[in-house]
């Protein structure tokens, strides 16, 4: 994301009740965009106990010009014993 020296404004909430997370990356100023491939974001799960929690990914990414670009995600089990 800092490709070329752009400035990249990481913002994150959650909200623990209704097991949600949301990130937002985006590079301030760009007019040609990223490439490549890299880690984008990373979770830090605390566990509570034992047992087992389904991940369920999703995002949109945009091209400098407000384009959608298709993206790929895989679904995650971690389980705790």
């Amino acid at each position: 994301m800092r490709q070329g020296g752009s400035q990249v404004t990481f913002t994150q909430q959650v909200d623990a009740e209704a097991g949600l997370i949301q990130i937002t990356s985006t590079r301030n100023g760009d007019t040609t965009g990223a490439a490549g491939a890299g880690l984008l974001a990373a979770v830090l799960l605390d566990t509570v106990g034992p047992g087992s929690v389904t991940l369920n990914v999703s995002g949109t990414a945009m091209t400098p010009e407000g384009v959608l670009l298709d993206l790929e995600f895989s679904t995650s089990t971690v389980t705790v014993q």
